[in-house]
């Protein structure tokens, strides 16, 4: 977290247990005005603020990066050529 707010990031975001991360300061995304575009209703995305009022001024919506999604085509040619 402190390479992150380094880094300049002031929210940090994350899929899991809401209850096990409520000990790092994380809260459910949807409770701080961001829903998870994939789930909006899902309590285990969670947000944190690295600076104070980030997460007052960033309401919206979260979308996972284009790079997380693999093409099955390409997963298929990866896993051969590992063989």
């Amino acid at each position: 977290m402190n390479k992150a707010k380094t880094l300049g990031a002031t929210i940090l975001a994350i899929e899991g247990d809401p209850d096990l991360y409520a000990h790092f300061g994380f809260v459910k995304g949807k409770s701080a005005g961001i829903i998870y575009a994939e789930d909006p209703s899902a309590d285990y995305f969670l947000v944190k603020e690295l600076c104070p009022n980030a997460l007052s001024t960033s309401p919206g919506k979260y979308y996972d990066p284009k790079e997380y999604f693999v093409d099955e085509n390409d997963a298929v040619v990866y896993i051969k050529n590992m063989q």
